[in-house]
């Protein structure tokens, strides 16, 4: 059956100074094909470290893609960036609440507001990032 499913699609809309990735299908990558982690990495590569990702369009999400979610994320916060979620489907939305993510990631409904969100990191700078220390989240793991 998995050969038949379609492959995740992920699409890099840059606004303003925020890289909005459309995602697209069911997020269950593999470590031949994670197409969000990639495109991330090559966008941060390239000097980018802010990203909203629209999960609108994603019917499904196991493990690996909540890992895939949070490795970018850190990988956003490494660069002095930030990550956040956008439109999660019903589905979507379940399985962050379910996994406690709510509480690390800024989830947004409408892509304007969640836009204008980074302006505002910008000047709260000096505030403590939000989430959980890395030795909180692997004692958990």
């Amino acid at each position: 059956m998995s050969s038949n499913r379609r492959p995740t699609k992920c699409r890099a809309q840059k606004i303003g100074k925020v890289n909005v990735l459309k995602v697209t299908g069911r997020l269950t990558p593999d470590e031949n094909d994670d197409v969000i982690l990639s495109t991330v990495k090559q966008l941060a590569e390239a000097g980018e470290k802010d990203f909203l990702i629209d999960l609108n369009s994603v019917n499904y999400i196991n493990s690996t893609g909540v890992g895939t979610l949070i490795h970018c994320y850190r990988l956003a916060q490494s660069k002095g960036g930030n990550l956040k979620l956008l439109n999660p489907s019903q589905s979507v939305t379940h399985i962050i609440q379910v996994s406690k993510l709510d509480s690390i990631f800024e989830v947004y409904q409408d892509q304007n507001l969640a836009i204008e969100s980074f302006n505002h990191d910008d000047s709260l700078s000096d505030n403590p990032k939000k989430g959980r220390t890395r030795k909180q989240a692997s004692e958990e793991e």
